[in-house]
């Protein structure tokens, strides 16, 4: 090939073969706008964010609604806490006032503190003295009447005695059969003392009746209980040579706010000061064979048998078996 011949431009497609020229090339796809590729990535962000806003404003709206709920069940919860603590707290009120006007009016004990047994003997340990002359001494073991009183509180309170009396209805000494005497005195403080200024029937050994007795007591009874308490009663002194007191007599007893329940009568007997005419124990007396009042043990004996057919009577062991003595002694 002759250097003369022209040499094609690089990038120029050679011709073909045989001689046919070739088709023009297809120009290139042109590349999509970049405004619609910004359009359509605008539209998606502001789906998303649309999205986005619509998710967090049904979570701010769900929000909303479990704060009010929250709030509701809050003020709910304390305002049904606050009537349970009041209604509990006028429950307990109320059951402090109930209890206090039961204490004050007792609906349940207007009648329920029942007498259950009543008892009486002889028994020491009172206190008092004797006196002889100028010599005078104290004792706290003398021996003297007892009333055992046993009582039933069917309450469900206590129950507080404050007052007891005694109304009698005979008190007299027996007839003196022996003439025995001397200067000694025996003085005996008790819960219900007969003074020795109380009135006598003029030319006898019995005191003017009816008499009352009273005392101050402060003797409580536990509620749903019995309960065992003790009066002890009979004249002031005892002169040597004395014989034994009797008397016989009504019970009272003053109870919650004024109550009061009555029982009786009981006899009850003392020591008396005589050699010849006493209690040996609650089961035997000593009398004397060789009476200087003639039938002053008869009729001493008869004051007995007709005192024990008091309807209703609680007589002392002593007095019973006073009793049997003078029977088996023939009066």
């Amino acid at each position: 090939m002759s250097s003369d011949s022209p040499v094609p431009p690089t990038g120029t497609p050679s011709p073909p073969p045989d001689g046919n020229p070739s088709p023009p090339p297809e120009p290139p796809e042109p590349p999509a706008p970049r405004l619609a590729r910004r359009l359509l990535r605008r539209f998606a962000d502001a789906h998303r964010s649309e999205n986005r806003q619509r998710t967090q404003g049904w979570l701010e709206l769900v929000g909303g609604y479990l704060a009010i709920l929250a709030v509701t069940a809050g003020a709910l919860w304390a305002a049904v806490t606050w009537w349970v603590d009041h209604r509990t707290e006028l429950d307990n009120v109320k059951a402090t006032q109930d209890g206090a006007k039961a204490a004050q009016s007792g609906p349940e004990l207007k009648a329920d503190l029942k007498v259950a047994l009543v008892s009486a003997e002889i028994r020491g340990g009172l206190k008092g003295g004797q006196t002889q002359g100028e010599v005078k001494e104290k004792s706290d073991d003398l021996r003297g009447a007892h009333v055992d009183i046993t009582v039933q509180n069917l309450a469900t309170a206590p129950s507080l005695i404050s007052k007891a009396k005694l109304t009698f209805r005979q008190s007299f000494h027996f007839e003196p059969c022996y003439g025995i005497g001397g200067d000694l005195v025996s003085t005996i403080a008790y819960d219900l003392t007969i003074p020795d200024d109380q009135p006598m029937v003029s030319g006898t050994r019995s005191h003017k009746v009816p008499f009352e007795r009273t005392a101050e007591l402060t003797h409580q009874i536990p509620a749903n209980s019995y309960e065992k308490f003790t009066l002890t009663t009979g004249p002031e002194t005892t002169p040597d040579g004395g014989n034994p007191w009797v008397g016989v007599f009504d019970i009272e007893l003053t109870h919650d706010g004024g109550k009061v329940i009555k029982f009786g009568p009981v006899a009850a007997v003392s020591t008396g000061g005589n050699p010849e005419f006493y209690p040996v124990d609650k089961d035997t007396w000593h009398i004397g064979p060789q009476e200087t009042v003639s039938g002053c043990t008869d009729r001493n004996a008869k004051t007995v048998r007709e005192l024990l057919k008091t309807p209703g009577l609680t007589a002392s062991a002593e007095l019973k078996a006073l009793d049997k003595a003078f029977a088996s002694s023939g009066h």
